[in-house]
């Protein structure tokens, strides 16, 4: 009885069944699940699977992921810069060609209340108005100068083309005046109406025409504007989505490779101490059975 008992513990020492008995013996709670790769975000998986097949360390792979977010970031904040200073340029272009619009609505309002201070005198026969419109000419010479101030395409052609209708409207208001003064005012009031008058409108077509080019100009650079911070957004989207791809990428790799190296470990120490403690519990019946036999001898 003895013999047969200790059999089974004899043959497991031998090593006819320690595979078997092995395996038995180990606690269903120790073989771990493997991670399902599948849990992983479908759109980080390919960026995992090209870093897994890189032929180098997880501690190379890091470092060359951290250079590399790092070299987006600089060259973001360069893109940045650049994009930044020429949506300011454009800005400060906008703010000119408003500017301009005004200055040449307000050349229009000169020339306008010029013809009106003229009409006002032949109806009234006040000569101040007639003092007025030398006012409202020095107004409209300063507006010329502000408008050749600001320039852009065409502007300067259009200014000295608009002096030379003016000095040709100062001229026929200068005959208008001393026809007016010599006391001949429907000579006057026909001059005005024949020259001075229609010269005003030239004017105001050189003006209204400055006008809609420059509005031309406020809508493209208005959509350059536009156009410089929708890419803007999307730079910086791309090169965040990057950086955050690549870190999750390294992240989950790293992750990985130490799951697998702690449960290779824990295994190898499973391991290890089920065969210790195996051969510790097999020690004594073998020194029974042996003791058995001797005795019957």
């Amino acid at each position: 009885m003895t013999a047969s008992g200790t059999g089974p513990r004899i043959l497991a020492v031998n090593g006819e069944g320690d595979n078997r008995d092995l395996a038995k013996d180990l606690p269903d709670d120790l073989n771990l699940p493997e991670r399902d790769p599948d849990r992983l975000p479908p759109f980080i998986r390919p960026a995992v699977d090209f870093t897994a097949r890189i032929r180098a360390t997880v501690h190379t792979k890091m470092l060359a992921a951290f250079l590399l977010i790092a070299v987006l970031l600089v060259s973001m904040g360069i893109l940045s810069i650049v994009v930044i200073r020429q949506t300011n340029q454009r800005a400060s272009d906008l703010i000119e060609l408003q500017q301009l619009n005004d200055l040449a609505r307000q050349g229009i309002y000169s020339v306008t209340a010029q013809s009106h201070f003229r009409a006002m005198a032949f109806l009234t026969k006040d000569t101040s108005y007639n003092d007025k419109i030398q006012t409202a000419k020095a107004d409209f010479t300063q507006r010329l100068t502000d408008i050749a101030a600001i320039g852009g395409p065409g502007v300067q052609a259009r200014v000295e083309r608009m002096r030379s209708i003016d000095k040709r409207y100062s001229a026929a208001g200068t005959e208008v005046l001393a026809l007016y003064d010599a006391g001949e005012l429907k000579r006057a009031e026909n001059l005005h109406i024949s020259a001075e008058h229609t010269i005003s409108h030239e004017l105001e077509d050189e003006l209204n025409a400055l006008i809609a080019s420059s509005e031309k100009r406020i809508d493209d650079a208005s959509a350059a504007l536009g156009s410089l911070h929708r890419f803007l957004m999307v730079a910086v989207g791309v090169f965040s989505g990057i950086s955050l791809l690549i870190a999750l990428a390294l992240g989950a790799h790293w992750r990985g490779s130490r799951t697998a190296i702690s449960r290779s470990r824990s295994r190898f120490r499973i391991a290890t101490s089920s065969a210790a403690s195996r051969s510790t519990s097999t020690g004594p019946a073998i020194s029974s059975r042996r003791c058995t036999g001797s005795s019957r001898v």
